[in-house]
């Protein structure tokens, strides 16, 4: 029963941080913490901030993986970091190309477009675009170079 009033709690924080003025998000952000919040950070920045906080404390933090990653990166062993994108069953991405909105569900076994599963979102990508592209930046799960064509 504890769990459940603390989970609420943090639904009840979360949902509501938009309305809060930023001395309050500032008293939240002590809380959440257990630091004050640095005096540059803007309301905007505090929220941020304090919701990635309490979905960390719902859903669980980064991965052990991606923790070592930038790990790595920050003590400059690593240049080529790019954690893997993993998408949950049932998602739905959505894409504007040429005017066309295309709608791709994610599914067991693959991704569903237009009545057919396939294997890899770089497949949708192709048939939707007709040239070959990574299909996580394509659907933006991935920033792609920067001559990357946009629709």
């Amino acid at each position: 029963m504890k769990d459940l009033k603390k989970r609420q709690k943090l639904l009840d924080d979360l949902e509501r941080l938009e309305k809060l003025e930023t001395n309050e998000l500032r008293d939240l952000f002590e809380l959440y913490f257990d630091d004050v919040a640095p005096s540059t950070y803007r309301k905007s920045q505090l929220v941020d901030e304090i919701a990635y906080k309490i979905q960390s404390k719902l859903y669980g933090g980064l991965s052990k993986e991606l923790k070592k990653q930038i790990k790595k990166l920050v003590v400059g062993k690593s240049q080529n970091i790019s954690p893997k994108v993993t998408i949950s069953e049932g998602v739905q991405l959505v894409r504007n190309w040429n005017g066309v909105k295309h709608t791709v569900a994610v599914v067991d076994g693959g991704f569903e477009y237009k009545g057919e599963v396939y294997k890899s979102l770089s497949k949708v990508a192709k048939v939707i675009t007709g040239s070959t592209w990574s299909g996580p930046v394509f659907f933006g799960l991935k920033k792609g170079r920067k001559n990357d064509p946009e629709e």
